[in-house]
């Protein structure tokens, strides 16, 4: 007797006790298919396998896709805090060169007006320490003065100058007193 596949088999099981009813089941099972029937049952049962490891890849699959996810949005946050940090960085760095340039350019203003009173003073004193070429009368030595710079500034020459001063030697110490012969 053959029954088709899609009637249950249970059906028939009722009159044998536990262990026969199994050996019955398997035996109605496999009596009664034909081997197209069994062919297509065992290639069913394969497709089904395919299924379940392809199921089991696709929840894996979803679960690292999940976990990219995750991963993905930290990073995104983390990128996001990175770029507001780089551009916080970037405006005080522009306010840094600003205020460098400031400094820089006042230390040029106040290195100018250095200059120019170093130079005013250069000046003036210059205009103190020597008379006119012309005056006679008396001198008194500076710093860096030599014999032979006071003579030519006087417009005389170093002989008389060291023999108006009754000097032996060239030297002259700072704050003595010379007397400027006539020319």
């Amino acid at each position: 007797m053959k029954l088709p596949l899609t009637k249950p088999l249970s059906r028939f099981l009722p009159a044998f006790p536990g262990a026969i009813q199994l050996a019955c089941l398997l035996m109605l099972a496999t009596a009664s298919r034909t081997p197209a029937q069994i062919s297509d049952n065992r290639q069913l049962a394969a497709l089904r396998a395919d299924l379940q490891v392809l199921e089991e890849s696709n929840r894996k699959l979803v679960a690292a896709i999940e976990t990219l996810s995750r991963d993905n949005a930290a990073l995104q946050s983390k990128l996001a805090a990175l770029d507001a940090s780089q551009q916080a960085a970037n405006a005080r760095l522009g306010e840094l060169s600003k205020a460098l340039q400031e400094e820089r350019n006042e230390r040029l203003k106040m290195g100018d007006q250095i200059l120019s009173t170093i130079t005013g003073e250069i000046k003036r004193l210059a205009g103190s320490q020597r008379p006119a070429a012309s005056a006679q009368g008396e001198y008194t030595v500076v710093r860096g003065d030599t014999l032979s710079a006071i003579a030519s500034a006087f417009g005389v020459s170093v002989h008389s100058l060291k023999a108006a001063n009754n000097l032996q030697s060239d030297i002259i110490r700072e704050g003595q007193s010379l007397i400027i012969p006539a020319r």
